[in-house]
């Protein structure tokens, strides 16, 4: 008796902590309700991140269902566990938060990480940080620059030509490896100013710690699971990361940055704006007090290069290198993705490929058969390739901020509180069939001047102040590129992978 009495009893109190622990949830899953905002309707626990947390599907594809089920609505509620998480499907609304109205939303979600610990994470910026680093950082992506070093571009692209024209006498080649070593000597001609030779010397080390560095993601979908919904738990991912890019890069930086202060070399690149800041960092006149506003500290430094507070923006020689190794792991990666799918786009609709050849063709036969910045922008079909790679295959399936102070949504009485979480599922919105019909189809020509879509509609660039900076250099790599091997090469199908065949 006495042990059907205890038993009875444990079942009675482990049913009144999960009830307990049930009613808990569900406190945190009024949140959006209580608010008069559409959301999914969550499950205990797991919120709207069950399939994910088995490992079930995708992001994207978890998203974009996330995405679907909100139909009709501009925005709208999810929960990643117990957090209350803002879903934005307005294409319009979207472009705002990530522009206009970006000082509301300075904080980047799932960045921050140990600084003791992992001096290399990607430390999040303040809008007065970023306003600062946009400003100088700017220029190494203008206009201009890009026309300036654009022979640099060409060479490269020339060196890869003629690398693939040796191989693909024997054998069919995985162009991926050649599409990295090209990258490689670009980067490392706008980050350091020299020469690496990835293309020329097969055993480069710059060439291996790119390609370690492009690999170095955590290959367990599991594992980024946890990376991003579970940061506390990072540290425990520290041992599935390989460090030793992170520690080349780092020992050339020292060394370049060494080798510039000791001879008073000073070069037009990205690193020595870099050294520049840091050097502004340690400015500690006072001759402008007189002349800043204190209740507006971004105006100060649009107004002027000599802001004598900057040390407040923690502009340390460990930021310092964070920006420049952010620089060569995210461009070349992002670079070589887009640049890879669009190849294999080609190898997989010839008639794309014909149609770009013809352009190309006709672009170079109007400015003398030289490749030069002229003929390349008036590559107009190669920017619709470009632009539908991007939309198809996006670099980041979703982007995400944190609200830094309360924010009412244009055109409702919603007010998003500081600290909320907002997700612009980029995949799920450049694979919606209202903005992009048959989204599954690479047709570049939906990208004619004549069948684009809205401005507003036109989320696949993550397109901000920033981003837009890079965007005629991103244009300038890929257009190079594809537009030198698909009028020298054919890329074909084969039953693993597209690669090329020559022309001549």
């Amino acid at each position: 008796m006495t042990f059907i009495l205890n038993n009875s009893t444990c079942i009675l109190f482990l049913a009144a902590i999960l009830l307990f622990i049930y009613y808990h949830f569900n406190i945190y899953f009024n949140y959006w309700r209580d608010r008069g905002v559409p959301y999914v309707r969550p499950l205990p626990f797991f919120g709207n991140i069950k399939e994910l947390f088995f490992q079930r599907t995708s992001e994207a594809l978890h998203y974009s269902c996330l995405y679907n089920k909100l139909d009709g609505h501009r925005f709208g509620g999810i929960y990643l566990l117990t957090e209350p998480v803002l879903l934005v499907r307005d294409p319009q609304l979207a472009r705002r938060i990530l522009d206009a109205d970006e000082d509301y939303f300075s904080c980047k979600k799932n960045l921050e990480t140990d600084k003791q610990s992992n001096p290399f994470c990607v430390l999040d910026t303040d809008v007065i940080t970023r306003k600062l680093l946009r400003n100088k950082l700017g220029p190494i992506f203008s206009l201009n620059r890009i026309k300036e070093t654009f022979h640099v571009l060409v060479n490269y692209s020339a060196s890869m030509s003629k690398i693939i024209e040796t191989l693909i006498l024997y054998e069919s080649i995985n162009i991926a490896e050649a599409t990295t070593r090209f990258v490689t000597d670009v980067y490392g001609y706008y980050a350091l100013s020299f020469d690496i030779r990835s293309m020329k010397d097969f055993s480069s080390p710059f060439h291996e710690m790119s390609r370690r560095l492009v690999k170095s993601r955590v290959s367990s979908n599991f594992l980024r699971f946890i990376y991003r919904y579970f940061p506390k738990l990072r540290f425990l991912l520290e041992c599935f990361i390989d460090h030793l890019p992170q520690k080349f890069f780092l020992r050339i930086y020292e060394a370049v940055v060494n080798l510039r202060r000791t001879n008073n070399i000073v070069k037009e690149d990205f690193l020595q704006v870099l050294i520049d800041l840091e050097n502004l960092r340690k400015y500690r006149g006072e001759a402008n007090h007189i002349n800043q506003d204190a209740t507006n500290p971004i105006k100060n430094i649009e107004a002027s290069d000599t802001w004598p507070q900057k040390e407040l923006l923690g502009l340390d020689s460990r930021f310092i290198f964070v920006q420049y190794f952010m620089f060569w792991y995210a461009g070349t990666e992002m670079i070589l993705s887009i640049l890879n799918f669009c190849l294999h786009e080609l190898a997989m609709n010839p008639d794309v490929q014909d149609n770009l050849r013809e352009d190309v063709d006709s672009s170079l036969r109007q400015h003398g058969g030289e490749l030069t910045y002229e003929a390349v922008n008036s590559m107009k079909y190669m920017d619709q390739v470009i632009y539908e790679t991007l939309r198809k295959y996006h670099p980041d399936v979703m982007l995400n901020r944190v609200c830094s102070k309360s924010y009412t949504i244009p055109g409702t009485k919603v007010r998003i509180e500081r600290g909320t979480q907002v997700i612009i599922p980029v995949y799920a919105l450049n694979h919606d069939p209202q903005y992009f019909p048959d989204p599954e189809r690479f047709y570049p020509e939906r990208w004619d001047p004549l069948n684009r879509c809205p401005r507003a509609t036109r989320v696949i660039f993550a397109v901000s102040s920033w981003d837009a900076a890079s965007q005629h250099y991103l244009d300038s790599n890929e257009g190079v590129d594809t537009g030198r091997e698909v009028w020298r090469h054919c890329c074909v199908k084969t039953s693993d992978a597209g690669f090329c065949k020559s022309r001549r």
